[in-house]
């Protein structure tokens, strides 16, 4: 990888609007030195490495689709009520706006505006494509072996939304993967299957009897995608308690249900909360009457599903993970923290002590923090530290005093 600097000649890289074999190729030979031998080690922030993955990522998938789309329905709605200097003055201040006067200049100069840029047209064919692509993607395939998830992002990125040219080459490989490499699944049928299961909760299709028995059984896939994916698409089918079908476990039950797949490993909690609570907090459980009728304790089931989780949960692409909602609920529960502690789970409890520290949680949190410095390991430790020098607080000042 070349040496990082402060004026780097990625600065100065255009992504092509058109790609052509001789376009894409002195593209690609740029930018392939700076991350094709793997993520930077240690704690030190690369730029040149992530700006080059985003020059990258940008000839994959269009990555201003839906906002092109969402500002396009947007002045659909708006155009018979506003001007077009006025609508554009919501999004942009620029003093060029008010020579804007017909309804078919607002998009164009938005989209300019506001850097979202056209879709890139392919001049190039998909064998064309796979040879300049080769280097990467043999990169990818030695490494996905062992772990099903690297590079995880610009897969599952490219699969669901890629440019079809790019989708058609990435199938290919992956059909040559499943072909010739010895994973423990096939990773075309195992993506094959997490794209449907997305693609119908996209469409917010309702779960059937059939596709709901069907999940259950991907919690066990040896995918952990396909498994995250099924947890999350079984969410639905509990987001609303009035229409819960005859067929289906009630909720406690399936709870249950979660935290014993999440004590033997499989990380599919955050999957399942992602869709039972769309978008909230998980405090929003304490009012459910299919919860409260048997008296059942959400803090607990959080608190022991947390302690009894795997020590490393993984990321994966479309799925909420599970230590986001923990860290916001337990924000200022310094007990359920302590527990946490106890139970070796350092990284979820130092994130839960540092999640409302801007909003006076430390005031509570003292005993957890005072703990969590005198156990955890060194690396837990080091962060904590970190992130105070950050904030300019006396972490030293702060343990010395006596808990409030």
């Amino acid at each position: 990888m070349p040496e990082p600097t402060s004026a780097s000649v990625l600065d100065t890289v255009i992504v092509p609007k058109t790609l052509t074999v001789t376009e894409l190729g002195n593209f690609l030979d740029v930018l392939f030195p700076y991350f094709i031998d793997g993520h930077p080690t240690g704690e030190v922030f690369n730029r040149e490495y992530w700006q080059a993955r985003e020059l990258f990522e940008k000839i994959l998938w269009d990555r201003n689709d839906t906002q092109r789309k969402s500002l396009i329905r947007s002045w659909t709605f708006a155009s018979e009520k506003v001007t077009p200097a006025e609508f554009i003055s919501r999004y942009s201040s620029s003093e060029l706006a008010q020579g804007i006067q017909k309804s078919e200049q607002v998009l164009p100069f938005l989209f300019n505006e506001l850097g979202y840029v056209p879709p890139i047209e392919f001049a190039i064919t998909a064998s064309e494509l796979r040879t300049l692509l080769a280097p990467f993607l043999d990169y990818i395939a030695v490494r996905i072996i062992d772990d099903e998830l690297f590079e995880q992002k610009i897969i599952w990125e490219v699969i669901t939304r890629g440019y079809p040219l790019v989708q058609a080459v990435f199938w290919q490989w992956i059909t040559e993967v499943q072909e010739s490499a010895t994973m423990k699944f096939g990773l075309k049928d195992a993506l094959t299957i997490a794209v449907t299961l997305y693609n119908r909760d996209n469409e917010q299709e309702q779960v059937t009897e059939g596709e709901y028995h069907e999940c259950l059984t991907y919690l066990d896939h040896p995918s952990k995608v396909v498994a995250a994916v099924a947890a999350k698409r079984l969410g639905t089918t509990y987001s609303s308690e009035s229409t819960l079908p005859s067929w289906a476990k009630s909720l406690p039950e399936m709870l249950d249900f979660v935290h014993q797949k999440q004590a033997f490993g499989v990380c599919v909690a955050g999957g399942f909360l992602n869709n039972l609570i769309d978008g909230e907090g998980l405090g929003v459980l304490a009012t459910r009457s299919d919860l409260t009728a048997v008296s059942f304790d959400v803090r607990a089931w959080a608190l022991q599903v947390t302690i009894d989780s795997p020590d490393y949960e993984p990321y994966i692409c479309s799925v909420m993970s599970f230590w986001f909602y923990i860290h916001e609920y337990f924000d200022y529960d310094v007990e359920a923290v302590l527990q946490m502690i106890d139970g070796g789970r350092y990284w979820i409890a130092m994130m839960c002590i540092t999640e409302s520290m801007d909003y006076g949680s430390l005031d509570v949190m003292r005993p957890a923090l005072r703990t969590l410095m005198q156990v955890a390991p060194e690396d837990i430790v080091s962060r904590v530290k970190a992130l105070f020098v950050c904030k300019e607080l006396e972490l030293d000042a702060l343990l010395s005093e006596e808990t409030r």
